[in-house]
């Protein structure tokens, strides 16, 4: 993950300090011009973000949290640089990088264009069967 040009990547209510409560796991992120990686919402800094002299800052892994180990039912809390977890190849492009899709952007679409299934009669309520609605949806715009 990219993040650019923002004061705070995130912020908490609070540090977690000797807790579960305020968990958190930073895997892959780029910063760019980001001075505060983790900070809390009274000014505090957990973790720093990219430094003045240096715009860009890559967190390959961060842990702020109980850690478990094996089967041990007790986490201890731990705060810094975890290991990054091994990534299946179907996750990964070529070189390696995680693969990754952004959400479809309607901007350019006229209100005419979107199509509600709804529309159509559907429920989507887990218990009505669809089908026929998602037919004719089908039907229309294919």
């Amino acid at each position: 993950m990219e993040v650019l040009n923002t004061p705070i990547f995130v912020r908490t209510s609070e540090p977690s300090i000797n807790r579960l409560a305020g968990s958190l796991v930073l895997n892959n992120v780029k910063l760019v011009n980001v001075p505060v990686a983790v900070g809390v919402l009274n000014g505090a800094i957990v973790l720093p973000g990219t430094h003045p002299s240096s715009n860009t800052r890559v967190i390959d892994s961060w842990i702020q949290g109980d850690v478990y180990h094996d089967a041990d039912p007790h986490g201890l809390f731990f705060q810094g640089e975890g290991h990054p977890p091994k990534k299946p190849s179907s996750l990964l492009t070529r070189d390696g990088k995680i693969m990754g899709r952004g959400h479809p952007q309607y901007e350019n679409a006229d209100l005419e264009d979107i199509v509600s299934v709804r529309d159509f009669g559907a429920l989507g309520d887990g218990k009505t069967d669809d089908t026929l609605a998602l037919q004719n949806v089908l039907n229309r715009v294919c």
